[in-house]
């Protein structure tokens, strides 16, 4: 309760090979700024926070000053109120922002390292990663600004544009410090993970989510696993790979078969579809046609929102391969 879940989404991942590292180990910014300071990556920032967070209050965090007004500009032109602030900004025009951060006149507010460490705006929903970094308390603590509970909001989101949630870990994940130099803390908790044989992050590829331990994503019900592959773990355990796979991928019960059929019948009447549509999209789920006798006497019931990301799912899915 001191902390709100978080959803994590890595939409796109920098290259970041060649890039030399400075004394403390970690990316150095002006080298960051000329990588994600494309035009097709500041495009790519503001396209997916109008897919994944569009209305929340959201922190961007960029490497340059440069970067970071161009992610602004980009949010303006899209209609979008939007701000920066970065380390040369007057004390006065400073507050000034922030204040209208904290009221909500201003939705996105886009900076270079004066929104990473102490501030305190807990209605912030949506933290956007734009700057790579190999520095975990750098990480813990960007991600922190929109972890903070505040009436109404049930939730924190974070996308990861740099690569930080397969550098540093989910934002919860058990970290295992040491004074000893020889080794990260990204070494240590892999080190950690392969001894307890706990699973990989996966990325969905239909919606960018970042999850563990299933088959299926959880935000939109791409399946990223088939059955007859085990799921993916520092440390293969065949027993702990079945017991999930039966948890997570057993078959609907008839009552759910015509529940989730019924839906489709909804789905179909409020978009203007044919009824075909939801027989195909049955058969796509469970791999028989709706012939039996219990469904064709279902009716129309309201799309769950489990129900309704499946269908997504399957949405994006057709309409990348009609592109292709």
């Amino acid at each position: 309760g001191y902390l709100v879940p978080v959803r994590y989404f890595a939409p796109s991942k920098p290259d970041l090979q060649g890039l030399k590292l400075n004394k403390d180990g970690d990316y150095i910014a002006k080298d960051l700024g000329e990588v994600m300071d494309k035009p097709e990556i500041v495009g790519d920032v503001v396209h997916n926070w109008f897919r994944l967070a569009n209305g929340k209050k959201t922190v961007v965090f960029c490497p340059t000053r440069a970067h970071s007004r161009h992610v602004r500009d980009e949010f303006l032109s899209r209609g979008i109120k939007a701000e920066h602030l970065d380390g040369e900004t007057p004390l006065e025009e400073r507050k000034e922002i922030l204040d209208r951060v904290r009221s909500g006149e201003t939705q996105v507010l886009c900076n270079v390292f004066v929104a990473t460490y102490g501030l305190d705006i807990p209605s912030l929903e949506c933290a956007v990663l734009a700057r790579p970094t190999k520095n975990i308390t750098l990480y813990l603590q960007t991600v922190g600004r929109v972890l903070r509970p505040s009436e109404g909001k049930t939730e924190a989101i974070v996308i990861d544009h740099a690569g930080a949630i397969e550098e540093n870990g989910f934002i919860d994940d058990f970290l295992p410090w040491s004074l000893e130099a020889d080794s990260s803390v990204k070494e240590r908790k892999e080190q950690a993970q392969k001894e307890k044989a706990e699973p990989k992050e996966i990325t969905c590829a239909e919606c960018g989510t970042v999850f563990k331990s299933l088959r299926s994503c959880p935000e939109c019900g791409a399946e990223m696993i088939p059955h007859t592959k085990p799921i993916p773990t520092h440390q293969a355990d065949l027993q702990e790979i079945e017991r999930e796979q039966k948890k997570t991928n057993r078959e609907l019960t008839w009552p759910e078969k015509i529940s989730f059929y019924g839906q489709l019948l909804n789905y179909c009447i409020s978009t203007g579809k044919r009824m075909g549509w939801a027989a195909h999209k049955y058969k796509e789920r469970t791999g028989v046609w709706p012939n039996d006798k219990r469904l064709k006497s279902a009716d129309p019931i309201d799309v769950t929102p489990e129900v309704k990301n499946w269908i997504t799912s399957r949405n994006i899915a057709y309409a990348k391969r009609a592109q292709a």
